[in-house]
């Protein structure tokens, strides 16, 4: 019986060589860097706004609570809650970066 080479990509087992992924682990990683740049803007933007205390909070807690839940839904493989959580924790840093935005205009 012939077994197909697997790797470990992303702390799970694939089946298929890497060649067959398709781009999804160049994905991963994109979005990964990408939360290290959001999460890095967000605390810049709560800082600049520390003089409106209630909105920075709002801010950084979203910033925090998006990351939090991006790495919750990583580690519990596959979590559909934790993946709804997160993409909902990011739509608050979204609305709370857009009522920034509009309090300082």
């Amino acid at each position: 019986m012939h077994r197909r080479p697997y790797l470990v990509v992303d702390a799970r087992r694939r089946d298929e060589p890497q060649a067959r992924t398709g781009g999804g682990d160049a994905l991963i990683v994109v979005h990964r860097l990408a939360s290290i740049a959001v999460v890095a803007l967000a605390f810049a933007v709560a800082w600049a706004l520390r003089a409106q205390r209630a909105i920075a909070l709002s801010v950084a807690a979203a910033a925090l609570a998006a990351l939090a839940m991006g790495v919750a839904a990583t580690l519990r493989q596959p979590s559909l809650a934790f993946t709804v959580a997160h993409n909902a924790c990011a739509a608050l840093l979204v609305a709370s970066l857009a009522s920034a935005v509009a309090r300082r205009a």
